[in-house]
């Protein structure tokens, strides 16, 4: 039989040889099926069941390595067994509507409970759980196999919003409560548009839901249980501070080439509402007036008010 070449392999596959040794990397069950079509009849008609298995890296989240072999019935393939859960995550996927279901469904609940019952122990599992994610999330990415200077440095807005969340949780420190507030009209964009690429088979599918959902279990618990209400001191403060953090996000993409806070020279590898805002680096005035926008649409609803904290 012809040696045929196939895509994404590490070397061409010798169909005539008792063993194919070569490891295929697949970026998904139809790039397979596109690759072995041509092998139908040596896979027996089962290669259509084969689904993305693996480990994943960040930047390629349906990446999967497996290994052919030659058996007795044909060509087999040795690796884990597959889930059946979805390996793969889509933008207003079903899977994406339920999960912001569910998400909503928790914070509202908590933020219900913590105000009724046992308000001194949801801070503490609130505030102290806000750091724990973070703890696994970091890990997580700064695996060896996960780990990318431009993507696992946890500089991301959310990610500083974690640990901001628990410091107004548990301490009850009036610039980490604005900032967390305000901040909300910039990380409720990681629920509308999610850059987590991998379903719930994977783990890193968990751990980016979980952590994004103690954002909003740290903000309820700030607005409802604490009874935070901003004021005009608490706007400019937090405008200054996210300033303040913008800026060093700027100097950092900008000398290393990252792009965290999406304000690097490059842009995410999914869609988001930064792809609409222009080339970079004007797009980074673009985001800081909208940004500035957004912060006072919050504050509106209470500009009336007085200040302080009901807490």
């Amino acid at each position: 039989m012809a040696r045929r070449s196939q895509r994404g392999c590490t070397g061409p596959m010798k169909m005539d040889s008792p063993v194919v040794p070569d490891a295929c990397v697949l970026r998904s069950k139809s790039s397979f099926v596109t690759s072995a079509r041509g092998h139908e009849r040596t896979c027996g008609g089962r290669f259509a069941s084969i689904p993305t298995i693996g480990p994943a890296r960040r930047s390629d989240p349906g990446l999967a390595v497996i290994d052919l072999a030659r058996g007795p019935d044909g060509l087999i393939l040795r690796g884990p067994l597959p889930s059946r859960m979805p390996a793969e995550f889509y933008v207003w996927s079903p899977l994406h509507l339920l999960t912001l279901v569910v998400a909503a469904a928790i914070i509202v609940a908590a933020a219900i409970l913590g105000r009724r019952c046992h308000p001194d122990r949801f801070r503490r599992f609130i505030g102290l759980g806000c750091v724990v994610v973070w703890v696994v999330n970091t890990a997580y990415w700064m695996t060896p196999s996960r780990f990318d200077w431009a993507s696992s440095i946890p500089l991301h807005f959310c990610n500083a919003a974690n640990l901001f969340g628990a410091i107004a949780v548990l301490r009850r420190q009036r610039l980490m409560q604005g900032v967390i507030y305000f901040w909300a009209g910039l990380c409720v964009w990681a629920f509308i548009t999610p850059t987590v690429g991998m379903g719930p088979a994977k783990f890193g599918f968990w751990v980016f839901w979980i952590y994004h959902t103690f954002l909003g279990l740290a903000l309820s618990h700030v607005l409802i249980v604490d009874g935070f209400r901003p004021t005009f001191r608490d706007l400019v403060h937090s405008a200054a501070f996210t300033l303040a953090y913008i800026a060093f996000l700027v100097v950092v993409d900008r000398l290393f080439g990252w792009n965290y806070g999406f304000l690097g020279p490059v842009k995410p590898g999914v869609p988001t509402p930064v792809d609409l805002l222009g080339a970079y680096p004007i797009r980074i005035l673009w985001m800081i007036l909208l940004g500035a926008g957004v912060f006072l649409l919050l504050w509106l609803p209470f500009c009336r008010r007085g200040s302080g904290s009901v807490s």
